[in-house]
């Protein structure tokens, strides 16, 4: 298949990481790219079609000049991101899907659907220089056979986690509406699920893993206690925002 029909795809993707709907990779996940980053890989896609499309016409001299394009470009993406500490997997798109699991009013459990689109830097290097290794020699059909396989180094994963943070945010927030409608009872149920959650995130050793801990604690002593003032859902509201500075949709 020809690198252009994976450029396309490739140029939508990063037109959808404007959206509301995809999160770019946070720097604290296994797998990091910046904008300027992922500009550079997107130059270097564009030179390498411009190169395919120049020995599509025979014309070696401007296949020569966009594989070196490339060529050059890929080496400013690999030192991107060795300065950025990054793999050599760079996604260059990802969706999150947030699905909750209720019970009884409140949310059990939550799940993180990830999906991101990444280009192996290693593989597409190996693939530039076999290239122009054909171009020096005039094979010019391998050259651009070669040029072609560039896009199948692209490579999408589908991750799926648990969210505790999230649950316990959304638990939260119910059991701040329940106490406002007076829904003691769904309020204790929502604040239980809200400090199971924390005690997962806790045991998975996280960055906020201590503080999640001692607002467990806080929790189980609400939860075993009657509250009938609006005191109450205040600090409750104090918890939800508490949680909310935590979350992230990283792994």
């Amino acid at each position: 298949m020809k690198l252009r029909l994976y450029l396309t795809v490739c140029l939508l993707m990063l037109a959808a990481l404007l959206s509301a709907n995809a999160v770019p990779v946070s720097a604290a996940s296994d797998i990091n790219s910046d904008a300027a980053l992922i500009k550079t890989i997107n130059a270097m896609f564009g030179s390498v079609n411009a190169a395919e499309t120049a020995l599509e016409n025979n014309n070696r001299s401007q296949a020569t000049h966009n594989l070196q394009q490339a060529l050059d470009d890929h080496a400013r993406a690999v030192s991107m991101a060795r300065r950025n500490g990054d793999t050599m997997v760079v996604p260059l798109y990802r969706e999150l899907l947030d699905t909750a699991a209720l019970w009884k009013g409140a949310v059990k459990k939550t799940i993180t659907e990830s999906t991101y689109v990444a280009i192996d830097l290693n593989k597409s290097g190996n693939r530039l220089q076999a290239a122009k290794k054909a171009l020096d020699a005039g094979n010019l059909q391998a050259a651009k056979d070669t040029l072609g396989a560039v896009g199948s180094d692209l490579v999408a994963v589908n991750v799926t986690a648990d969210r505790p943070l999230l649950t316990a945010r959304e638990n939260l927030a119910i059991a701040r509406r329940d106490l406002q409608e007076h829904k003691d009872s769904q309020a204790r149920a929502a604040l239980t699920q809200a400090s199971q959650a924390l005690s997962r995130y806790q045991s998975g050793n996280g960055k906020y893993a201590a503080q999640a801990g001692a607002l467990k604690t806080q929790l189980q002593a609400a939860i075993r206690n009657e509250h009938n003032d609006n005191s109450f859902g205040t600090k409750v509201e104090s918890w939800w925002h508490q949680v909310t500075q935590w979350f992230n949709h990283t792994f």
